[in-house]
């Protein structure tokens, strides 16, 4: 099956907020200038935005929602004081974090 890339998805996704009143809104009442979703489609990637995320968790509990297969969390695991991923969606059971309870901290 061949198709675009998870990467290409999401920027179209974004370009497609992009300036919505929907978008505008959630940027006024959270004083945000970006969504802030940090979508991780490698491990590599992963240790990218970990790495630069690095002086916000250093020895800091660090929880992430909508962990989706956990390239993240695991990444934030080596920096941060402990991580708890949370992932509603089953079809992201698979990955790094496939087996894990359905709660856990890596550390």
């Amino acid at each position: 099956m061949s198709g675009p890339s998870a990467a290409r998805m999401i920027d179209g996704i974004y370009e497609e907020l992009l300036g919505s009143e929907d978008v505008e809104g959630y940027h006024e009442r959270h004083d945000t200038a970006s969504l802030v979703i940090l979508t991780q489609t490698n491990r590599r990637e992963a240790e990218a935005t970990a790495v630069r995320l690095y002086p916000f968790i250093y020895r800091k509990r660090v929880v992430e929602v909508g962990a989706g297969v956990g390239f993240l969390a695991v990444a934030m695991a080596k920096h941060a004081a402990s991580v708890i991923a949370i992932e509603a969606d089953p079809a992201s059971r698979s990955g790094p974090s496939a087996g894990c309870a359905p709660a856990r901290s890596w550390r």
